[in-house]
């Protein structure tokens, strides 16, 4: 969803690949997993009072936007409700229901379902080059598979992870999912950066 948001943003900005979004003078993210407090929420929307670098559009890009707390949320609201004169908002939510009804009246919802197993094995020849086994491992979720290319190790760990998971649930002690899931909380504990693992 997060990848499908910023072609949309580049689009918008005429941003072209290679050159990274992210340095986009008219671009700004906010990664509500990341950190959502009110300061940062409202130094984020503080770039919406600006005028445009370029002389155009500007994008603002909510990830995780169901992480958001209340505050957040009725910060963004008066933005949303009245953006200014050439300002998009992309709110990206695993949970759209999440989100208050009072915002999801006001932004357009698309959802995005799975990708069929033959069109993703066609992109993922054409664009990662990986083998086709991990094409169905992906389970239609081509994110999945750029992050697996990107983070081998991280693909490691996930599958133990899941393979504990899924023979601890097998077994009648409970006790056996209670030790794989403190097993991945530690994990996610001693990452570089807990929230966003978790």
């Amino acid at each position: 969803k997060r990848r499908v948001a910023e072609v949309f943003a580049r689009e918008l900005l005429g941003c072209a690949e290679p050159l990274p979004l992210d340095s986009h003078p008219d671009f700004a993210l906010l990664d509500a997993q990341a950190d959502a407090s009110i300061e940062v929420v409202r130094a984020f929307l503080e770039r919406t009072h600006r005028t445009s670098a370029r002389g155009g559009r500007r994008v603002f890009l909510i990830d995780h936007a169901e992480s958001l707390n209340a505050s957040g949320f009725n910060a963004l609201l008066k933005d949303v409700e009245e953006p200014r004169p050439g300002v998009t908002f992309l709110f990206v939510a695993a949970q759209p229901e999440a989100l208050p009804a009072t915002l999801r009246s006001r932004i357009v919802p698309l959802a995005l379902r799975e990708v069929p197993q033959e069109e993703l094995r066609s992109w993922a020849e054409t664009h990662l080059h990986v083998d086709a086994s991990w094409v169905a491992e992906a389970v239609g979720r081509p994110g999945l598979l750029v992050r697996r290319a990107d983070s081998p190790d991280w693909w490691m760990v996930y599958q133990r992870h899941a393979q504990q998971f899924l023979e601890a649930y097998t077994k009648p002690d409970p006790g056996a999912l209670i030790a794989a899931l403190e097993e991945k909380k530690k994990a996610i504990e001693n990452a570089e950066h807990p929230e966003s693992t978790w």
